[in-house]
């Protein structure tokens, strides 16, 4: 039969009264429901920004009630609600497969970017309208969620904004390094080579998350989507950087040891499109100063506004 997981119910998501609407459920053609949330200002002509959080911040975003966790990490300084209603964006806040309410159906061993891509889609589907396009911001692990989605819907993704996003671990393509943030070299032809390490190898090799049992035997309390996040990171890509066409914007800590900022450095030397900004920082996923954060979500909005779709309704949850 089919594996259906959930987090255990200490984890589940429950968001306050004060934050919003309740959570709705975009149901995948694979079978899988998704747990997402509408935030933002949501004006008629609003484009839409799905929010792709990383595997730590999505266990958070179910202990910490709040489901804007990924636009909190990214404002260095007090965010309010105030100012995520305040965002011009139909802001769309998704648990990805085996975190909070939404469902998996398959392995962590057998899990690919295309079913990341899958779920993303249906979300937009039920929040925008059967084929809406959308803009993308994601952290950490959901970075590579993200440049899935704009490589293998193109003509949906309008833009990517990308904080302290993962490359590809994958041990035969992995242009591999000694240690964080290492200085790029040149081959005998004179093109730079930029290496990164992979910081969550020794949790990979056991098994567990390490976010709360540091790489210690796993209790088996964490969201199952973490484990697979830790499988998916390692195994080839199953899209391309060359079929990311829409505007990218990539930020990371300079000093960052959670992950590589090379990593960084690395796919955006993939994408020529691609703005690149390393902020003087150790924390992850890097935070940018209201005044950055500002412009950024200003131009993030004006590459994502697209004419409006007819706007379809989400399945409905039977738990």
């Amino acid at each position: 039969g089919q594996l259906l997981r959930r987090t255990p119910i200490s984890m589940v998501a429950r968001v306050a009264p004060e934050s919003g609407p309740g959570p709705q459920f975009a149901c995948t053609p694979s079978g899988r429901k998704i747990e997402f949330h509408i935030r933002g200002r949501s004006a008629d002509d609003d484009p839409m920004l799905i929010l792709v959080m990383g595997m730590g911040y999505l266990k958070i975003a179910s202990l910490k009630f709040d489901m804007d966790i990924a636009l909190e990490v990214a404002y260095d300084g007090k965010w309010t609600k105030e100012k995520s209603r305040a965002l011009p964006f139909k802001i769309v806040c998704m648990m990805r497969a085996g975190y909070g309410n939404s469902t998996i159906n398959k392995s962590a061993r057998d899990w690919t970017y295309a079913d990341f891509v899958e779920d993303i889609a249906a979300v937009a589907d039920a929040a925008g309208g059967a084929q809406a396009p959308f803009a993308i911001l994601a952290n950490s692990s959901g970075g590579p969620c993200a440049l899935a989605a704009a490589a293998k819907l193109p003509e949906r993704v309008t833009a990517l904004c990308i904080f302290s996003g993962d490359a590809s671990y994958d041990p035969q393509v992995m242009p591999k390094g000694r240690k964080a943030g290492e200085a790029p070299t040149k081959d005998e032809a004179g093109n730079e080579r930029i290496s990164y390490i992979d910081t969550f190898g020794c949790m990979r090799r056991g098994g567990s998350c390490g976010l709360c049992c540091c790489a210690g035997p796993c209790c088996c309390c964490c969201p199952y989507g973490i484990k697979v996040d830790l499988n998916v990171e390692t195994k080839p890509w199953d899209f391309a950087y060359e079929d990311i066409k829409c505007a990218v914007w990539l930020f990371a800590g300079s000093r960052e040891t959670d992950v590589d900022p090379n990593a960084t450095r690395y796919v955006g030397s993939r994408i020529p499109q691609a703005k690149v900004q390393m902020i003087e920082s150790k924390t992850h996923p890097v935070p940018l100063k209201p005044d950055l954060f500002d412009k950024t979500m200003a131009e993030l909005r004006e590459a994502a506004v697209l004419p409006p779709r007819t706007q379809a309704a989400p399945c409905q949850s039977e738990m």
